[in-house]
């Protein structure tokens, strides 16, 4: 008996039966291909999102900066700026002006890309009490970014801006040639205002300097004397200073730069206090500063009972934002 194959026949078969595979294959594929795509949007709407709250932080930094100037000069224009204590004046300025801000601020990139920022949480104010000026010390701005895409994708940032005085922030010190010891920045670099003529007060004269200053001539206070200097102070007068009496107080806010020991000439009830640290020219140099530690051996460097009745106070040119910003994704 003789079989016969229909070859084209088995062909055919082999040929749909591929077809219907391959169809299948491809609707198991295309939902994947569907989810990946969606994913891949879903990736890029949100790293868009994310570069809209960036560019919200960057504008608050610039509104925020702005208000400070604003604040500077309007505590400049008081007519009890020299009357008055200058943190305190620029915490009440900068205060009046964070409140005439209409938050929430909008900003249209385009219609589909925007950003938003608000005031994550309260103000906080570090002073006294916390609750008003009196012994103002610095404020901090929490600070909260939208990016928005299409209405669809949003991400959420919050930076902290703390607004200080750079006369408060430690000095950065940096190694002297390996010797071991450390030395400030040098004070060339400062932003301080000349004063170019010999400073002397006596009796119960009060000078209050709310201005960073440098001392070209000696200055000398003499009998119950004060001298209260905002913010940093170099005294490159010969000699930088002395005390000629009793009862007289130097207060310094910043950190101090003498040229050369202070002088004291009565019976030792002068006072030096100074907040910061205090640098001594070290001898034969011209600009080769070490820290001046004898200070605090003088015997009435400033006791305790002195130390809690000063009311400290900084350059006002020096407030702005601390540019170590936090910032939480």
């Amino acid at each position: 008996m003789k079989r016969y194959f229909n070859n084209q026949g088995y062909t055919l078969v082999i040929v749909l039966l591929t077809i219907v595979l391959i169809s299948l294959f491809s609707l198991m594929l295309i939902p994947k291909a569907l989810s990946t795509s969606l994913q891949i949007n879903k990736s890029e709407g949100m790293a868009q999102a994310k570069d809209l709250s960036e560019m919200g932080i960057h504008y608050a930094h610039a509104l925020i900066e702005n208000k400070i100037i604003l604040a500077i000069n309007d505590a400049k224009g008081d007519p009890n700026f020299n009357k008055t204590n200058h943190d305190k004046l620029f915490c009440e300025k900068f205060t009046n002006r964070l409140n005439q801000l209409s938050f929430p601020y909008s900003i249209n990139v385009n219609p589909n890309y925007l950003y938003k920022i608000q005031y994550a949480d309260q103000i906080n104010i570090n002073s006294k009490d916390n609750t008003n000026c009196i012994g103002f010390k610095d404020l901090t701005l929490p600070i909260e970014s939208v990016g928005m895409v299409n209405g669809k994708f949003e991400k959420r940032i919050e930076g902290q801006f703390v607004i200080g005085n750079k006369g408060v922030y430690p000095i950065p010190s940096e190694s002297d040639g390996g010797s071991g010891e450390l030395q400030p920045v040098d004070p060339n670099t400062l932003p301080l205002i000349e004063v170019l003529n010999t400073v002397i007060l006596s009796g119960r004269d009060v000078e209050e300097m709310y201005s960073s200053p440098r001392f070209s001539h000696p200055v000398s206070i003499r009998g119950n004397g004060q001298l209260s200097i905002g913010g940093n102070a170099w005294f490159n007068g010969n000699p930088s200073f002395d005390f000629r009496g009793n009862n007289g107080i130097l207060i310094v806010s910043g950190n101090a730069y003498f040229r050369d020991k202070i002088e004291i000439h009565g019976n030792q009830t002068n006072y030096v206090c100074i907040r910061g640290d205090a640098f001594l020219l070290r001898s034969g140099t011209q600009n080769t500063w070490d820290q001046y530690t004898d200070i605090k051996n003088l015997v009435s460097y400033c006791p305790p009972f002195i130390w809690e009745q000063i009311e400290f106070f900084y350059d006002i040119n020096e407030w702005g934002i601390n540019e170590n910003l936090n910032v939480i994704y």
